[in-house]
């Protein structure tokens, strides 16, 4: 006999309340936890914000974003693989162990009516109905026969046997356990389960972004009733009805179970239906199912939860970085007020007062004594005090500290992010199934230090490379102010003496004393303009990454991201492709053109030599008078120029270190060598350069800082000396006020000096003539060092290419146990000992913009005057180092003859004019060897030069007037030599037919 429906249903519920139900209820549990615990963090600093108890705002952020993520990471994420039979296994067991309780299968009536067709009945069950029913009459027409028969005589009918259907109950309960109540149970607990949860965390998400308002100042008026109606409704709603639901699943159920009670067994419902391999087929489909549905539920909720965590994180990164931003403002605006004004404010005061007690003298008779106290006032308040104590605040970059601090945390910034996250693409609406193609893994932190943080970090390294820049020069400007107001008042005070230029002297010391003060206004507005423009930088970052942090919290954003990084790593793998191969290129292309050039050459000196030996020579052109009118015009422009100017650019060795540049190797090695001579060793030292490449400036400079307590004798040499007896006479005249008779008592006198002195003679090119008779007293002097080395420390000068040629004839270098040879100044060292110059005088540069250059298209591109500036800048001493070849002298009368015009305190620049110079390529041997003769020499007169070359007077005479009236050579303190403005080309062409090297 069939068991009831109603008892199998109660069955049934009990083993889905006792095996089923508890495993959701230990999701909803842990979700509530999570929801009480989150509520309580909410409550509390919401109401200290709204109660407004004196706590930062900052640390409340801080504190609340930290739990949030901890309960976060502590909430149980659900199986990203769901499977039905590991999470219900304990139901599964219990409902396949009740259904074994059932028999195997039981013989049931069947009613008659299964046999009638229905409506919904297939064609198949229609005539299997009809031939069962025929079958069913025949089969019974003898048991109606025999009751006619006994109706017949009067005897009871006998039954007629009832048609029967064989019910497989234990497998139909099986199947009803396997897959109707899991496929039921899925649609009415587990799906709404999760959409409860999912719709709880919208709530909190919702109460979470209220308090994000607050924390952030956005307070609104209906804030607090809204946070109590979400708080108020999440805690009011803590149940969740599976018990109801449960029962609600078994009655959905019920129709099925008496369906299958009545029909077991029929045509409708054959036994087969019941099988074991259909049951395992359908089992597998409601698996399938739970799958699908649950993944779609699970990721919802991951979804959900994931979003939450990335939006706390990327807020509180942006958070993190505001902080950040305020305390480094805070303490910019500090260091503002304390230390970085007021130094500058000072010095302005200070150079205000003295201008208008300047401005207020009157008296001319005490002009001199007046300007003489006002220089004092100036080396010792301003210079001694004032403008160290302002340089040494401005170099200590306490506020690039603060800036770079501040980059450094917006760099770091996303170290506390997850290292990677997954995405989930949610649909619209809950309608539509997701799979696991909707998750993308998303390695968020790299995401974040690729995709924006780098062009963040460049605005923000520029900004600070501009910062320091700014300081350094704001410093600058403080030491040029000191040093304006300095250099003028000693200008003023040196015309002074002169009764007729005293009125000058007084206008140059009120002008000198304005562009001082000029000078710190510009490096006040210089320091406002960069503090501004960081202030601006540090907003924009900030806003930036707020606005990113925004962004980012839409998935759509993430992979759109994800997906740009992508396109970056492979174009960035394709330059770095394309680079390798330029540079290999480039490496094949300079060797190619390094040979080509050499074989030029060596096709060019062949030519050259048949030309030579078939006598064929080219007619000397006629010297172009542009170099004439070149020489003129430089007379002109210099000048123009102001009094000041002209004295800071005079063709003098310096004494003013402020001034000199570069050396250090060359001062290193003078060092090295006294070093080694006071402990008894040999070191005679010669330094050997080109004119005018700084060596009796360098000497200045040592003599000041290195041997300022070191007794000392120094002499130039400055006329031609080369027998033993002039330079006894010259060497007593110059040290001992009297000449030496002999070579004895010259020796006995030097190495009976006291004290150990050290003695410094320049110009050892003037020793000799090179003559057959002129090398005696080159000689005696190298005899002289040798002997005297232990009581004397001998540093001498030696002009470069006279010491070659000594070196060459007699070995020079042997007396000496050190050589310094003064090296090429870099073009920035250059430029620095021009400029340094420049400011002194307390003018403004301006370049000027030559109709050649407007075409540039380098110029065209630059939009701003001080880009243009500095490009012309650049292009300037470009040109000027090219033609000068780092020679100082040559440098400052080419930048002197670019001054194009002085107005008020700016001197206007022009690009320095070339000077065709290729004439002197092709000048007669005769004069290529004259010209050889003054460069050994550094300046002959025209006797010594007939001696030197052994032409006659007359000759001599001729050549001398031809090379000095084309501007060749030039004469000064009685002896010629060579045109500065043409020194380098005339030392190229004397090396290209090797009588240099």
């Amino acid at each position: 006999m069939l068991p009831e429906p109603e008892h199998i249903l109660q069955q049934a519920a009990q083993i889905i309340k006792k095996s089923w139900v508890p495993v959701m209820s230990q999701v909803w549990e842990e979700h509530r936890q999570f929801v009480d615990a989150y509520l309580q963090i909410a409550r509390r600093d919401f109401g200290i914000l709204s109660a407004n108890i004196q706590k930062d705002p900052d640390i409340i952020k801080v504190e609340y974003a930290k739990h949030l993520t901890t309960l976060l990471e502590n909430y149980s994420r659900p199986d990203r693989k769901p499977d039905f039979d590991g999470r219900f296994d304990s139901f599964t067991t219990e409902a396949s162990r009740w259904a074994g309780y059932f028999q195997h299968s039981v013989r049931d009536l069947q009613p008659e009516t299964a046999l009638v067709c229905g409506e919904s009945d297939n064609w198949w069950i229609r005539n299997g109905k009809t031939i069962k029913r025929w079958w069913f009459q025949v089969s019974r027409l003898p048991w109606r026969l025999v009751n006619s028969i006994s109706l017949f005589f009067g005897r009871s009918p006998s039954a007629i046997p009832p048609l029967y259907r064989q019910v497989p109950l234990r497998q139909m309960m099986q199947f009803f356990v396997s897959v109707k109540l899991p496929e039921e149970l899925t649609s009415i607990i587990y799906i709404p389960l999760y959409h409860r949860i999912r719709k709880e965390l919208d709530v909190l998400m919702a109460i979470d972004k209220i308090l994000e308002n607050q924390v952030s100042g956005k307070k609104d008026a209906s804030a607090s009733h809204e946070f109590h109606a979400l708080s108020g409704q999440l805690k009011r709603e803590k149940r969740f009805p599976f018990e109801e639901l449960a029962d609600m699943a078994v009655e959905n159920t019920s129709g099925y179970l008496r369906q299958v009670l009545s029909k077991a067994g029929t045509l409708e419902m054959p036994t087969r239906t019941f099988d074991e391999s259909r049951i395992s087929k359908e089992h597998k489909r409601i698996i399938q199912y739970y799958h699908k549905v649950a993944l779609d539920a699970h990721l919802r909720l991951i979804g959900k939860l994931d979003e939450w965590q990335t939006r706390i994180s990327l807020l509180s990164l942006a958070s993190h970085v505001e902080k950040g931003d305020k305390l480094a403002r805070s303490a910019i605006q500090r260091l503002i007020s304390d230390k970085y004004a007021p130094p500058l404010a000072s010095i302005q005061d200070f150079l205000q007062s003295q201008l208008f007690v300047l401005e207020r003298e009157k008296n001319s008779l005490w002009l001199k004594d007046f300007l003489h106290q006002l220089s004092i006032k100036i080396s010792s308040e301003l210079q001694g005090k004032l403008v160290p104590d302002a340089i040494q605040n401005f170099g200590d970059n306490d506020i690039v500290l603060v800036a770079q601090n501040f980059t450094a945390l917006v760099g770091e910034s996303a170290i506390h992010l997850p290292s990677s996250m997954e995405v989930i693409a949610l649909p619209e609406t809950e309608n539509i199934t997701i799979t696991g193609k909707a998750v993308t893994e998303v390695q968020i932190r790299q995401l974040v230090e690729t995709d924006y943080l780098p062009s963040i970090l460049q605005t923000l390294g520029d900004e600070n490379i501009k910062l320091s820049s700014a300081l350094l020069q704001v410093r600058e400007m403080v030491s040029e102010a000191g040093r304006i107001a300095e250099y003028n008042l000693e200008t003023a005070e040196s015309l002074a003496d002169i009764h007729e230029e005293q009125s000058h002297a007084r206008q140059i010391a009120i002008e000198g004393l304005g562009r001082a003060i000029a000078r710190i206004t510009e490096a006040d507005i210089l320091l406002t303009q960069t503090l501004q423009s960081l202030d601006d930088r540090l907003t924009f970052a900030v806003g930036e990454i707020q606005s990113k942090m925004e962004s980012y919290l839409k998935p759509e954003t993430l992979l759109d991201a994800r997906t740009r990084i992508l396109k970056v790593k492979a174009l960035r793998h394709s330059e770095q492709f394309i680079e390798k191969a330029r540079i290999q290129f480039k490496k094949v292309f300079r060797f190619v053109r390094a040979k080509a050039k050499l074989a030029y050459k060596g096709l060019s000196y062949y030519i050259q030599g048949i030309r030579e030996y078939l006598g064929i020579e080219e007619q000397e052109p006629l010297v172009s008078p542009e170099i004439s009118d070149f020489l003129a015009e430089t007379q002109r422009a210099i000048s123009r120029l102001p009094y000041v100017y002209q004295r800071l650019f005079v063709l003098s060795p310096l004494v003013d270190e402020y001034f000199f540049r570069g050396r250090k190797k060359e001062i290193d090695r003078i060092s090295e060598a006294f070093a080694n001579w006071q402990a008894g060793r040999y070191a005679p030292t010669v330094i050997i350069g080109e004119t005018g490449s700084g060596i009796t400036s360098l000497l200045n400079l040592y003599v000041k800082n290195h041997l300022a307590d070191q007794p000392l004798f120094r002499y130039e040499v400055t006329r031609s000396v080369y027998r033993e007896e002039d330079l006894c006479e010259m060497l007593g005249l110059a040290f001992a006020e009297r000449p030496f008779s002999n070579t004895e008592e010259m020796l006995d006198w030097f190495n009976k000096l006291e004290n150990r002195p050290v003695i410094i003679l320049e110009g050892l090119q003037r020793l000799f003539l090179r003559t057959i008779h002129g090398f005696g007293a080159i000689r005696l002097f190298a005899e002289l060092i040798s002997a005297t080395n232990k009581s004397v420390f001998w540093i001498t000068s030696c002009n470069l290419y006279g010491w070659q040629y000594l070196d060459k004839t007699m070995r020079l270098s042997d007396f000496f146990g050190y050589i310094v040879e003064l090296q090429s100044l870099a073009e920035q060292e250059v430029v620095d000992v021009i400029l340094r110059r420049h400011v002194a005088s307390g003018y403004n540069l301006r370049f000027e913009l030559p109709e050649s250059v407007k075409s540039d298209k380098k110029l065209v591109k630059l939009s701003g005057e001080t880009d243009q500036q500095k490009y012309l800048k650049e292009k300037y001493f470009s040109a000027l180092n090219s033609f000068a070849r780092s020679n100082i002298a040559i440098s400052m009368l080419l930048w002197l003859r670019s001054a194009r015009e002085v107005k008020g305190s700016e001197i206007t620049i022009a690009l320095p004019k070339g000077l065709n110079a290729s004439f002197i390529k092709t000048l007669s041997r005769e004069k290529l060897f004259l010209l050889y003769a003054l460069l050994l020499h550094d300046g002959l007169s025209d006797a010594q030069l007939a001696s030197v070359l052994n032409f006659s007077s007359t000759k001599t005479r001729l050549l001398i007037i031809q090379l000095h009236d084309d501007g060749v050579i030039v004469m000064k303190n009685g002896y010629y030599s060579v045109n500065p403005l043409l020194y380098r080309q005339v030392v190229s062409t004397l090396r290209d037919v090797n009588l240099i090297h």
